[in-house]
C-alpha cells in the first residue's frame, strides 16, 4: 500500500526531479538519486524530495497511510489502486477515495435492500379538530348562517386507519401510501340549535330545551392515496416525514345528538343532506414520532342546492402513526 503511494509520488515528481533523503543509518548516499526506505518500530517511513518539496510517507501497522508535504499533513485511512491522486494548487496531495465511497454506497444499498418493499400496518389512529369554511374561505359562517357557528374546542375529528400500506418507489425515500380509513367528524354547535331530519334544505332550528351540547356527526369510509418522503428510511425515529395526496370517501352514517340541561338526550338519524361522496386533498408532515395531518375537501359539505355552501376540513396529530 505504501509502495503504491511512493510510486505515485515518484511519477508525479518525474518532471521535477526526485532526490531521496539519506538518513544517517542508510547504506545509500544522497547523491545516487535512489529512494531510501527506513524501517522503524511499528511503522515504515520514506522521505522523498520532489524539487524543493519534502514528502514523507508513513504507513503504520494498522494500514493507515500518512502523507506529509513540508509542514502540512493529511491522514488517509485507505489508499488503494482505485483511488485518484493528484497535487492540488496549494501543493497538497489530494486523494479521491472512490473505493471507500463505493463501500459506503454498497452498505447503504444493503440496508435498503434488507427493508420490505411493501409494509403494512393496521389500526392506526389520528385525532384532531374538524370544522368548515364558508364561501369566502373563512371559519365563521356567514351572517345568515350564524346559528351554525362551531365550538372548535369540542368539534373532534378521529381517523381510524383500518390498514395502511407503504410501497417503496425509490430506495425507500419515496413511497406510495394507501389504505382504508374510517373518518369520524363531530361538529359541535356553539348555540342551542339542531338540524331537522328529512328537510329539503338544511336549516338550523332551536332545541326544545336549553342544551348542554348539540352536534352533527358524520362518518365516511375513505381511501387515501399519498406520496410519502422519508429522509432517513432506515431509522424512522430520526426521519423527517412529508406526505401529500388525495382521498375519496363515501358517507356511511350520520346523526344529530342533543343533550339538554335536564339530562334529556335526543338523537336523530338522517343523512341531513350531507354529500354522499366526499373527496379532497390530504397531507402529513413531521419528524420521528410526531406528525401533523390535515384534510381539506374539494366538494361541499352538503349536496348542492340542499344546504349552505360550507367546505369541511380537519387538522390534528397522529396518535398511532405508521
Amino acid at each position: 500500500m505504501k509502495t503504491y503511494a511512493i510510486t505515485l509520488l515518484m511519477l508525479i515528481g518525474t518532471s521535477l526531479g526526485i532526490k531521496a533523503q539519506t538518513p544517517a543509518d542508510s547504506s545509500t548516499s544522497a547523491s545516487d538519486n535512489k529512494t531510501n526506505f527506513i524501517q522503524e518500530e511499528n511503522e515504515d517511513s520514506t522521505v522523498i524530495h520532489i524539487g524543493d518539496m519534502k514528502v514523507v510517507v508513513i504507513e503504520d501497522d494498522s494500514g493507515k497511510v500518512k502523507v506529509s508535504i513540508n509542514s502540512n499533513s493529511v491522514v488517509y485511512e485507505i489508499l488503494t489502486d482505485k483511488d485518484n491522486v493528484r497535487i492540488g494548487e496549494n501543493g497538497e496531495i489530494e486523494i479521491e477515495k472512490e473505493q471507500e465511497e463505493k463501500a459506503y454506497k454498497d452498505e447503504d444499498d444493503e440496508e435498503c435492500s434488507s427493508m420490505d418493499n411493501v409494509k403494512t400496518r393496521y389500526m392506526m389512529l389520528d385525532m384532531g379538530i374538524n370544522g368548515y369554511l364558508n364561501e369566502n374561505g373563512l371559519i365563521a359562517p356567514s351572517t345568515a348562517l350564524g346559528d351554525l357557528e362551531l365550538d372548535y374546542g369540542k368539534s373532534i375529528n378521529v381517523q381510524l386507519h383500518l390498514f395502511r400500506q407503504r410501497l417503496n418507489l425509490i430506495r425507500h425515500h419515496l413511497n406510495l401510501m394507501y389504505g382504508l380509513t374510517l373518518d369520524f367528524n363531530n361538529y359541535r354547535f356553539s348555540r342551542d340549535i339542531t338540524l331537522t331530519p328529512n328537510a329539503g334544505y338544511v336549516t338550523p332550528v332551536p332545541t326544545e330545551d336549553p342544551a348542554k351540547k348539540s352536534k352533527l356527526s358524520d362518518t365516511y369510509l375513505k381511501l387515501p392515496v399519498l406520496l410519502n418522503f422519508e429522509s432517513n428510511p432506515q431509522k424512522l425515529k430520526r426521519s423527517f416525514h412529508l406526505s401529500a395526496g388525495a382521498y375519496g370517501g363515501v358517507l356511511i352514517a350520520s346523526h344529530t345528538k342533543v343533550k339538554t340541561d335536564t339530562e334529556k338526550k335526543i338523537k336523530a338519524k338522517d343523512d341531513f343532506n350531507l354529500s354522499k361522496i366526499r373527496y379532497g386533498v390530504s397531507g402529513q408532515i413531521g419528524y420521528g414520532w410526531f406528525n401533523i395531518y390535515a384534510n381539506y375537501a374539494l366538494n361541499g359539505m352538503f349536496t348542492d342546492g340542499e344546504g349552505p355552501a360550507l367546505t369541511p376540513f380537519s387538522v390534528g396529530i397522529s396518535i398511532i402513526g405508521f
